[in-house]
Formats: structure tokens, C-alpha cells, sequence
């Protein structure tokens, strides 16, 4: 989940913290999951009101960041669009 205070949290199923990551701006993204670049691993995808689509792995590690022109409030969009067996991440930026 995302925050006002700059964090996306993973909690697990009793509610402990498994890990905290800093976006360095608000999140009000709702994150999506899934295994984007088939290593079979789980990553989280959100944005931020930073300008950037974070990519976090399941350990709470950034894996990539995008940069785009505007704050990201919107959640981020997983699929194969081009049926090329590969996932692709969409996000309306407002």
C-alpha cells in the first residue's frame, strides 16, 4: 500500500511489516503485482506523486524507475498487449 508519508508497504497476512520502500514523494497509487519480466518472482508496481512508476521486487528493492511529465495518482495497468508472451505496464498519468 502507499502512503502520504513517501513509503509503499508489504505487510503480511497478520499484519507485520515485511518491508518498507521510500518514493521520496506522496503514493496514492494502488499497487499492482505480478511477474513482469518472467524470472517467476513477484514485482510490485505503483506510482508516485514523484513523477515515476516504481518497480519493486518481492524483497522491497527497487528494481527500475520510469520518469514520466506528471505526478502518478492512477494505478499502474499489467498486461500483454502485443501478445508477445511478455507483459507490458499502461498508466493513465493523471
Amino acid at each position: 500500500m502507499g502512503s502520504e508519508n513517501s513509503k509503499v508497504l508489504c505487510l503480511d497476512q497478520t499484519g507485520r511489516k515485511i518491508w518498507s520502500y521510500d518514493t521520496k514523494d506522496w503514493v496514492f497509487s494502488s499497487p499492482a503485482v505480478a511477474d513482469i519480466d518472467n524470472d517467476g518472482l513477484t514485482e510490485v508496481l505503483i506510482g508516485s506523486y514523484d513523477y515515476k512508476i516504481h518497480c519493486i521486487n518481492s524483497e522491497g528493492t527497487m528494481k527500475w524507475t520510469f520518469e514520466t511529465d506528471e505526478k502518478i495518482a492512477s494505478s499502474p495497468t499489467i498486461a500483454d498487449l502485443d501478445n508477445d508472451g511478455l507483459m507490458e505496464v499502461s498508466n493513465w498519468f493523471r
